[in-house]
């Protein structure tokens, strides 16, 4: 199954619903993003809830795409991982790495609070 995008969209923040699979060779979530960083979008929840499958190359991808929406100043939060997309979350720390919520509301992803648990990471520059 390919990986499907929900976007909605309001006054510079998106919610962009995955679902299906998140692999390699599928660079149409890292399109959209580009799309809506360049439309002035800087905070993104990106709702994994019908999300099936992430490989390594869809971590990758979620990796670049946190980074180029932080080089614009945006905010990023993953919200409603499946139990089994967690879990990869965890097993590889990018828990630590990632914003993560148990719901989509945007009063959730205030730019404090995601700057807040990005720059607390050890190796981050304060």
């Amino acid at each position: 199954m390919e990986l499907r995008i929900k976007a909605t969209i309001c006054s510079g923040f998106a919610i962009l619903a995955l679902s299906g699979k998140l692999r390699v060779l599928d660079s149409s979530l890292h399109r959209t993003l580009n799309a809506l960083l360049a439309r002035g979008c800087h905070e993104f929840v990106l709702d994994l809830s019908e999300l099936e499958y992430i490989d390594c190359s869809g971590l990758s991808q979620l990796i670049r795409i946190l980074n180029a929406i932080r080089d614009r100043g945006g905010v990023l939060a993953l919200s409603r991982p499946q139990p089994h997309i967690l879990r990869i979350l965890q097993i590889t720390k990018l828990d630590s790495v990632f914003m993560i919520q148990e719901n989509r509301c945007r009063t959730n992803i205030s730019r404090e609070a995601t700057q807040e648990a990005i720059w607390n990471l050890p190796g981050c520059p304060q």
